[in-house]
């Protein structure tokens, strides 16, 4: 079971393996390339984003970051979420959508969006499942590493509600920890 904690600058090391140990399929979703050792040390500094990491046998095997919207968003916060492909399907990206929705109420927001690429079903599915709905198709709004075009799916929650769901569930205890 994979233990989901806070990234810390001592992680760098265990984030970098993880970043460069993904395809280029993978990191066509990671909006920063975590595997510029140069990224990383910009995540050491303090910042109002939070982020954590998926733990598994002393290896990061997945990544959650909050990123606050400002201006007239400063209600709603971005997630970016991705679990290594051998470790998916085990609940990790559920927990670190979940832990990303207990962060976003503690700070006080009351939205949170992801950007996910619309062919991965199976991110949307977990999403859904999660008390994510789409809310905008975006066609051809990426273009992946290889010059591709991509369909880009922006799906959202309330927060709070969400948050309130997952207490009910048992699951709110560990949320923001």
């Amino acid at each position: 079971m994979a233990e989901v904690r806070r990234y810390t600058p001592a992680g760098s090391e265990a984030m970098l393996r993880f970043a460069t140990s993904l395809s280029h399929e993978d990191r066509n979703f990671l909006k920063e390339d975590a595997s510029d050792p140069a990224v990383l040390d910009r995540w050491a500094q303090p910042s109002d984003i939070d982020r954590f990491v998926a733990i598994q046998d002393g290896n990061v095997v997945g990544y959650v970051g909050i990123h606050p919207l400002g201006g007239w968003s400063s209600h709603v916060s971005e997630v970016r979420v991705l679990v290594a492909p051998e470790a998916r399907g085990q609940g990790i990206g559920q927990r670190l959508v979940q832990t990303a929705v207990g962060v976003a109420v503690t700070d006080g927001k009351e939205k949170l969006v992801i950007e996910v690429v619309s062919d991965q079903e199976q991110t949307i599915g977990m999403l859904q499942a999660n008390g994510f709905v789409p809310e905008a198709l975006l066609a051809d709004q990426v273009r992946d590493r290889q010059g591709q075009l991509r369909d880009l799916m922006v799906l959202s929650c309330k927060a709070g509600e969400l948050a309130s769901e997952l207490e009910l569930l048992g699951v709110g205890e560990s949320l923001a920890e």
